[in-house]
């Protein structure tokens, strides 16, 4: 990786989870002698960002990394222990090496959900990208892999419901039939959806979400129902890429921000 590279930055992407962390009891009794994980911002950093580092797929000016996905700048969480759904980790950081694969959206979330595992026990109920998809990335036609991964289960054919929204800067940026279309050609094999009027209870206010600031102007949204063989993080993250590839095919040019959320949740962020 060179130096010009870093002095000609791309657009940030902000990945977010929401749902309900409970923390193990080592980081309660942490917690008391006033230690870890006091501020939460540098909780949340430490326990997403050394995972990914360890793994290689993070890199920095001072240890660059010809190999990485993306370069963390930003990284926070609301760790409050009452019970309720809260926006429990996000990361504001620059996308690296584009031309050879797309975004980093599943190994991303999956090194914020390691690092939340350390420290507590996770229920997810939601996942929010703020992508720029006016950015070139590589084109991934097919995610065959991805079908046999979630065949990998005792109840590969059952079938969990979940509510998937895409806002965007202004009316009209789509055809919504368009981008309905595309999410089937990427996904039928997985996944059963159908549009809706509006997302069924469970997800945010998205103008609540880390990173809104980077969709100028009022959200405009369409929003899907959809069945898919299990609720997870990986799910979720796996329908976030799939949308957001279908929003390219569809035309979409502009940031946007996507949401997946399980639909049987009442509770919101708070």
């Amino acid at each position: 990786m060179t130096v010009v590279e870093w002095e000609s930055p791309l657009p940030s992407f902000v990945l977010g989870v929401h749902g309900v962390l409970r923390w193990h009891r080592w980081v309660v009794d942490s917690e008391r002698r006033g230690g870890f994980p006091q501020p939460d911002e540098e909780a949340v950093f430490a326990v997403t960002d050394t995972g990914a580092e360890a793994l290689g797929l993070v890199a920095y000016p001072t240890s660059p990394n010809p190999m990485a996905r993306w370069s963390t700048e930003e990284a926070g969480g609301d760790w409050a222990q009452d019970g309720r759904v809260r926006e429990i980790a996000w990361m504001q950081a620059r996308p690296l090496n584009l031309a050879h694969q797309g975004w980093p959206v599943w190994p991303a979330l999956a090194c914020i959900e390691d690092g939340l595992r350390r420290v507590g026990t996770v229920e997810p109920a939601g996942v929010h990208a703020v992508l720029p998809l006016h950015l070139g990335t590589h084109h991934q036609e097919r995610f065959t892999g991805t079908y046999e991964w979630f065949e990998l289960a005792e109840e590969a054919t059952a079938r969990r419901e979940f509510t998937v929204s895409l806002y965007t800067d202004g009316d009209g940026a789509f055809d919504p039939q368009a981008l309905l279309q595309a999410i089937n050609e990427h996904a039928s094999i997985l996944l059963d959806v159908q549009p809706v009027e509006q997302p069924a209870a469970g997800p945010v206010d998205p103008d609540q979400t880390e990173g809104r600031w980077m969709v100028a102007g009022e959200l405009h949204g369409v929003h899907f129902r959809c069945r898919g063989p299990e609720w997870s993080l990986d799910m979720a993250a796996f329908v976030t890429d799939v949308v957001a590839h279908a929003a390219k095919h569809a035309g979409v040019a502009q940031t946007v921000l996507l949401t997946v959320f399980r639909a049987d949740d009442e509770n919101r962020t708070a």
